[in-house]
């Protein structure tokens, strides 16, 4: 099976907000952490169950099993990275020109 790389729409860093150069489908391993600020990424703070108004997990299967510290890798078995917003995973807007040369270089593959 070969996994794709996602191109638009990738997930950030909880704590610096830098876009993660992650594969799609693959999941995310404990040790792994963020290339800038070294952040645990398999943390509660990145998982999409994550409720960062109210600082708790939304699963409630995992509520029994919520580490004490929200910020650090665990276990977690219902872990699954947390998408970008909507407003986070757009494309910066380009004027006409720059979106015209773009889609030049594309079609030639430059």
């Amino acid at each position: 099976m070969i996994l794709a790389r996602v191109s638009f729409g990738r997930p950030r860093c909880w704590q610096c907000n830098t876009i993660l150069d992650l594969v799609a489908g693959r999941p995310v391993g404990r040790g792994e952490t963020c290339p800038e600020c070294d952040a645990d990424l398999r943390a509660c703070r990145s998982c999409a169950s994550w409720d960062t108004a109210r600082a708790q997990c939304r699963e409630p299967a995992a509520a029994a099993e919520v580490p004490a510290d929200p910020t650090r890798a665990n276990f977690c078995s219902f872990f699954r990275m947390a998408a970008p917003s909507t407003d986070e995973a757009a494309p910066a807007p380009l004027d006409a020109a720059a979106e015209a040369k773009r889609r030049l270089e594309a079609l030639f593959k430059k």
